[in-house]
């Protein structure tokens, strides 16, 4: 009788199922099939040594630190740590679920007499049969929420590692800097002594050598806030690789630094080569999955038992007496519970569309990223070509009105001209190269850098 119950009740249903409106599967979004500012070379990606071509053991002794003592990616650990307890709790739902008891009560009237006492031990176990998909739909929810986390970690250790390189880099133009402004100086006292040598003489007025006395002060004055800068750069530095400032002992010169190659694929590929563009991806699977859970909610619920107990008025009696056993079966179905249920479903589609609307922004985003930092390597190199020229002539201007200052056939201010010439385009250089290695780390990064589908992740 139950059988033929349960039958009847199973076939009314799957036709209610199968005329419900299901979520169509999302259209794929159109790429772009070739990069704007791509040179015609082999497509080529980023690997994980590419760190290696700036040729510093220190930079990649840093990322090593970075990788292991970064705060940031120690909790992002943590929370990897927490999914893959969420994953396990969540696929329990394949099994039955089993309690044993043991109890003991005692009864009487306060006023006294009829006191009696009972003991009991109970097996009971469980099972919802997974007719509709909601538990299976529930358990790829969580295995996609926990396969984000994972595909997150991976996008921050690149988003760290991208940081160190930038900052690394930022802390030694800023030493650099601070070198060339030293030397400044000197050459600034230098011609100094010069303008002193001809007051002295009474080749020219005393107020040259007032000018020139002020632009030693100047450049002597530009000293302190570069070395602020530079402290304040190694203390951030320091903050990132999680260490303390006391630990941190840098010695690399940007002058030593080489400057990468980064080579990128095609358009397409890069879905598979950032882990950020995983993780909006497992979202929209984690929706999918919500919308099947949340559907398959409306329908009813289908749940074996069975039980085995026994009672006695003794411990000793409990277990002399025969078992008793109980296994049945139940069928629940929503009725009324004021458009709950259908209301969650309509909300799990309403999420579904959200999500894929942003992750369609997310994905015209990255394009974008990597179109504006190819473009950024290419401009930066196109403005070091002329901003040599440039420091060239300065120096040769500066060499020069020098030379006529001497001689008496120019003045000051030429001179002073000529000198804050020579001073600017060695810096603009200086902040050229800076932003060229910098260009390449943000494309490496836009990249989605050595990180691959398939190599960094599981299924």
């Amino acid at each position: 009788m139950m059988r033929k119950l349960l039958l009847g009740l199973f076939t009314s249903f799957a036709v209610i199922a199968c005329t419900h409106n299901i979520p169509q599967e999302a259209q794929p979004i159109a790429m772009p099939d070739a990069w704007l500012y791509a040179e015609a070379k082999p497509a080529q990606w980023p690997s994980k040594d590419w760190w290696q071509q700036f040729q510093s053991e220190e930079l990649l002794f840093l990322q090593t630190l970075a990788q292991e003592n970064n705060p940031a990616l120690a909790a992002m650990a943590a929370r990897l740590l927490q999914a893959d307890y969420q994953l396990k709790i969540m696929g329990a739902s394949k099994f039955p679920q089993a309690d044993v008891s043991l109890g003991a009560r005692h009864r009487a009237r306060i006023s006294g007499g009829d006191e009696s006492q009972l003991f009991n031990a109970d097996v009971a176990a469980s099972y919802e049969v997974d007719v509709w998909g909601r538990l299976s739909a529930e358990r790829r929810a969580a295995h996609w929420q926990w396969q984000g986390t994972r595909y997150e970690q991976q996008a921050l250790m690149l988003s760290v590692s991208a940081e160190v390189g930038l900052r690394y880099i930022n802390y030694l133009a800023l030493q650099e800097k601070l070198r060339i402004a030293q030397l400044q100086l000197e050459t600034a006292e230098e011609v100094l002594r010069v303008v002193e040598a001809r007051v002295n003489a009474g080749a020219v007025s005393p107020m040259d050598l007032m000018r020139q006395s002020t632009q030693v002060a100047r450049q002597r004055a530009a000293l302190h806030p570069l070395e602020q800068s530079l402290f304040t750069e190694y203390l951030e530095l320091a903050t990132l690789l999680g260490v303390s400032a006391k630990e941190l002992a840098l010695k690399g010169d940007f002058k030593t630094l080489h400057e990468p190659q980064t080579q990128i694929g095609f358009p397409s590929e890069l879905l598979l080569r950032r882990p950020d563009l995983q993780q909006e991806e497992t979202k929209l699977r984690v929706a999918e999955a919500n919308v099947e859970a949340a559907r398959a909610a409306l329908f009813p619920a289908v749940r074996l038992t069975a039980s085995t107990g026994q009672t006695g008025d003794t411990w000793a009696e409990l277990w002399r007496g025969s078992w008793l056993y109980n296994i049945g079966a139940s069928v629940t179905q929503p009725i009324f519970q004021g458009g709950k249920l259908k209301a969650a479903h309509q909300l799990s589609q309403a999420q579904q569309v959200e999500l894929l609307e942003a992750y369609r922004g997310v994905l015209l985003t990255a394009f974008t990223e990597v179109e504006v930092a190819l473009r950024q390597v290419d401009a930066i190199e196109a403005e070091q070509v002329v901003q040599r020229q440039v420091l060239a002539t300065s120096q040769e201007l500066f060499r020069l009105a020098q030379s006529r200052y001497r001689e008496g056939a120019d003045d000051l201010l030429s001179l002073l001209e000529a000198q804050q010439s020579l001073y600017s385009a060695q810096d603009a250089l200086l902040l050229l190269q800076q932003q060229r290695m910098q260009a390449h780390i943000m494309l490496f990064r836009a990249l989605g850098g050595g990180w691959e589908l398939g190599q960094n992740a599981r299924h």
